[in-house]
């Protein structure tokens, strides 16, 4: 089956002309019995295009002084020479080969013997069916060149429908259809069936000549293209009728909305993961970022207490640490970055809350601070007397000096934490 397909191109007389010259090709011209001008139709190229639309085709007239074909616009599916009002009950998009070669009696057989037509195209669509889905493909000529597809056509004039009115006259309607075929080998994944092709000029100009009967030489045409054409995946939107964009024939993996676009836009912006480089081991990219973090920690801290740290490490225990801190690292390669640098950081805040180094100064400012802190004792009584005395002027009897006295310390605080600390380094 072939349901919809594509003529986007726009110069398209010319470009028949100059793939196919021996066809001659001109524009259809319509009598005065129908409508001249006046009543052809325009056709738009378009990217969809559905049954009942208009589509131009190429036939060749009978007892037509002029020996070229004519490019004449024509309605999707045929409408049969008998039938006076458009139904949509007959579905005449396509015609079966083997319907017209088997030789019974069908609606196809007044058609097959004169009326016959190409149908140009840039390409058609099938559905290929995956479970519950339909994707659509997209084939047409490795060089985009327009595809002739062979084709029947009829004409008939319908009752009450007057596609232009001149003194109350009704005008013909023109109509086509597709013959299709099994599908080739390169094809039969996506579907059983496709259109007949039709390239060599000895094939179209015997299709084409309505003086060529019905017979042998014209049913052999009838058969599956032999030669490779281009088929890939189409967007989804193609299905809806009406529709219109040249994405639709454009591969879903070069749309500028599709998944390649969207990888290549988070490249760019740099806003894609991007994994570890490959010519460090992941041990290494950890040593080093906890390394980093751990120097700008330390140089954050206050100067006595860096010395102190620095100092409380023995030199001859430098390598083996730094020896343990790999291991550690190493152990550590299933976590992830940011759990690493977090353990390491509470182990930071843990040893520099066991560990607090005191210098001697220090160590006396807080001795002072603790004596200074205790009570002060009042002097005895006779003591004040005595320094009275000293007061007086000297006209008065000395007293002999008091013996002196032994000056009471007070008993020293008790140490603090941090001061047994530091007398332990001390020792």
């Amino acid at each position: 089956m072939c349901g919809r397909f594509a003529l986007w191109q726009q110069d398209l007389e010319e470009e028949i002309a100059a793939q196919y010259p021996f066809l001659d090709v001109r524009r259809y011209e319509p009598p005065a019995e129908e409508g001249g001008e006046e009543n052809q139709a325009q056709f738009y190229p378009r990217y969809n295009i559905a049954p009942r639309s208009m589509s131009p085709v190429i036939r060749r007239m009978e007892n037509d002084d002029h020996p070229g074909a004519i490019l004449q616009l024509m309605k999707w599916g045929v409408i049969p020479h008998w039938q006076k009002h458009e139904t949509n009950n007959l579905s005449t998009i396509n015609a079966r080969s083997e319907a017209l070669l088997d030789g019974e009696p069908s609606m196809w057989s007044s058609l097959k013997g004169k009326k016959r037509c190409v149908v140009p195209v840039n390409g058609y669509f099938e559905w290929l069916k995956k479970g519950n889905q339909r994707l659509p493909y997209y084939m047409k000529r490795k060089d985009d060149k327009p595809l002739l597809l062979a084709g029947l056509w009829d004409v008939t004039t319908l009752e009450g429908l007057l596609l232009f009115s001149r003194n109350d006259h009704k005008f013909p309607t023109y109509s086509f259809t597709i013959i299709t075929t099994s599908s080739n080998s390169q094809l039969s994944f996506i579907h059983d069936r496709m259109p007949v092709f039709l390239e060599d000029e000895a094939s179209i100009n015997t299709w084409l000549d309505p003086q060529t009967g019905w017979g042998k030489e014209i049913a052999q045409m009838l058969k599956p293209y032999d030669h490779e054409v281009s088929a890939y995946q189409v967007p989804k939107e193609v299905g809806k009728v009406g529709t219109n964009d040249p994405s639709f024939v454009q591969p879903v993996a070069e749309r500028k909305d599709g998944i390649a676009a969207m990888f290549k836009k988070q490249q760019e912006t740099g806003a894609h993961l991007k994994s570890p480089s490959s010519s460090q081991p992941k041990s290494e990219n950890l040593s080093s970022s906890l390394k980093k973090e751990e120097e700008e920690e330390e140089d954050q801290k206050p100067f006595h207490l860096q010395s102190a740290m620095g100092s409380s490490q023995p030199k001859g225990k430098e390598k083996a640490s730094t020896t343990g801190k790999s291991k550690t690292v190493s152990e550590s390669e299933r976590m992830t970055l940011g759990d690493a640098k977090a353990a390491q950081k509470r182990a930071r805040q843990e040893s520099q809350e066991e560990v607090i180094v005191v210098d001697d100064e220090e160590m006396e400012e807080i001795v002072d601070q603790g004596s200074s802190s205790s009570p002060k004792k009042k002097k005895p009584k006779k003591e004040a007397d005595s320094t009275e005395d000293s007061d007086k002027p000297h006209g008065r009897k000395k007293q002999a000096p008091a013996s002196p006295k032994k000056k009471k310390v007070p008993p020293p605080a008790a140490p603090s934490q941090k001061a047994k600390i530091t007398d332990f380094f001390k020792k």
